[in-house]
């Protein structure tokens, strides 16, 4: 049975959206906070005001975006048991191994968990209305689990949009409201060549590439799922384009996020480091999937690109704590 629950939650997707923030705030943004534990001390200010966030409020905000993941995961999957059962019978678990009634249950506790943790991150740090990110990701994981999914690209770009916003988090939750407080004390913030902004400006271009990462794996995930999809009427991209056409769109989407990476190796431009890791775990990686991609027929190749495009992803997530590790 806990198998079955992990299946339907998908765990280690799960695990992954809870660790994310945690290493970028760990890894990455320790040189922010400790610039402005600086300042604040100069200024005689409390530094534990000044950043907003404190370690356990972070981690709780880590483990509100992975209930509403797992959430969204278990109405997908409510919702989606007929093409479930085509694309992927033995990992059903709703309806098989777990009824549809107490998936239902599950999904309504752990929403309310993840957007109760939401709240009392967003109170804490004075800034409430930040809960909207959470019911925000709710109404679409809801959303697309009964209609967009169904819709040509659209369930595609929502859902890619959220991945990027569950990284767009850590900069919302740490670095806006630390940058407002220091502005009560008449402390400006510039929009450039500041710590704060340029670790904001940093977190949001990671931000662009999760939501780019995900849309390319979310359409290659839609070839793999293709004959259910066509079964229950789903308009995906695969569904409703010829073969050529699906790989054309997959590769134009592919060949952006080369053109984002390359602009991020220009502004790293004389960091070696940083351009080989850059080059080797993710652009090396899609021009080899590019060149592949003529070849692509079977399910099981969709899925094994699919696996790769996870991995690659959370390389990608990581390459400012990576650098900072190899840097030390």
């Amino acid at each position: 049975m806990v198998t079955a629950w992990w299946k339907l939650i998908r765990g280690s997707n799960v695990l992954f959206v809870i660790a994310i923030p945690l290493i970028l705030y760990f890894g990455f943004l320790d040189v922010y906070r400790d610039y402005v534990s600086g300042i604040a001390e100069v200024k005689g200010i409390e530094s534990s005001y000044v950043l907003a966030l404190d370690t356990v409020q972070v981690i709780i905000l880590a483990l509100s975006l992975g209930l509403v993941a797992a959430a969204g995961y278990i109405i997908n999957d409510v919702y989606d048991q007929q093409a479930d059962e085509i694309n992927k019978p033995e990992r059903r678990t709703v309806g098989v191994k777990i009824s549809e009634k107490l998936a239902m249950r599950a999904f309504y506790t752990l929403a309310i968990l993840g957007l109760a943790a939401g709240a009392y991150v967003s109170y804490a740090i004075d800034h409430l209305n930040y809960i909207y990110l959470h019911g925000l990701s709710l109404a679409v994981l809801w959303l697309y689990a009964i209609d967009f999914k169904a819709r040509y690209l659209i369930g595609n770009l929502l859902i890619s949009l959220l991945a990027g916003l569950n990284v767009w988090a850590v900069g919302m939750f740490a670095l806006l409201p630390t940058a407002l407080r220091l502005n009560e004390y008449d402390i400006a913030v510039p929009v450039v060549d500041h710590p704060i902004s340029q670790h904001f400006i940093l977190i949001s271009v990671l931000a662009g590439f999760a939501f780019i990462s995900t849309l390319l794996r979310e359409l290659v995930k839609d070839m793999e799922d293709i004959e259910g999809d066509k079964r229950v009427g789903y308009k995906t991209v695969a569904t409703r384009s010829t073969v050529m056409m699906a790989k054309v769109i997959i590769a134009v989407v592919a060949a952006l996020e080369i053109l984002g990476l390359s602009w991020v190796i220009s502004q790293w431009s004389e960091d070696k480091t940083a351009l080989f890791y850059i080059l080797v775990f993710l652009v090396i990686p899609l021009l080899a999937f590019l060149f592949y991609l003529p070849k692509v027929h079977k399910k099981e190749q969709w899925g094994m690109i699919s696996t790769g495009m996870k991995i690659q992803m959370f390389m990608g997530l990581l390459t400012p704590v990576v650098l900072l590790l190899l840097a030390a």
